[in-house]
């Protein structure tokens, strides 16, 4: 699905409370952005909650009524997220988030720790996969999900076009474009 069909349901809908998870290296820090700022939104930011502590996720969630939340490390939790919270997973092709994995030196043995219970999980594939799998055979039976095509964010003004990228730096999210301010929720008490 591309972010102009996304964003339409959403509107339709009147979703105000939307997970955007995913493989890390999968585009789910930029989504987030992107949402949040279209639909004038809070971002809570997965730094908030250590990107992994489920607990912390629930109490930074219950603050707010109307957000984004990204949330690539808890995609293995995506099946207890509050029941009217709608589940968008960021899609991009494998070759690419494995390149960008390796441009970064990504170690992702903490993240395969969720899935090696599973049974039903090939756990010497890449774990990009093993996240697609997941949702694709546990999530999408479990709640609503949307799936989201990286490359349909390309047209949008916040994007970050590859030749542009360093490193995995959160100041990527601060581009220098005329926006509506949106507010980004780090956790401790602290918003930008």
């Amino acid at each position: 699905m591309t972010l102009k069909e996304i964003l339409r349901i959403i509107r339709t809908e009147g979703i105000k409370q939307i997970a955007v998870t995913g493989p890390q290296r999968s585009g789910t820090g930029i989504g987030s952005y992107i949402l949040a700022n279209e639909l004038k939104t809070t971002l809570i930011h997965e730094r908030a909650f250590n990107g992994n502590d489920y607990k912390g996720f629930l109490k930074h969630i219950s603050l707010h009524k109307k957000f984004i939340v990204h949330c690539p490390g808890l995609m293995h939790c995506a099946e207890r997220f509050p029941d009217n919270m709608l589940v968008v997973v960021i899609t991009r092709p494998l070759n690419e988030i494995m390149a960008s994995e390796r441009r970064i030196d990504w170690d992702d043995s903490d993240e395969r720790i969720p899935y090696d219970d599973r049974k039903s999980f090939d756990m010497s594939s890449p774990i990009s996969y093993i996240k697609y799998q997941f949702a694709d055979r546990v999530l999408s039976r479990t709640r609503r999900l949307e799936y989201l095509d990286y490359n349909s964010l390309s047209w949008h003004k916040l994007f970050i076009p590859k030749h542009k990228r360093r490193g995995f730096l959160g100041h990527q999210l601060s581009v220098k474009v005329k926006t509506p301010p949106i507010t980004i929720d780090f956790g401790k008490d602290g918003k930008k």
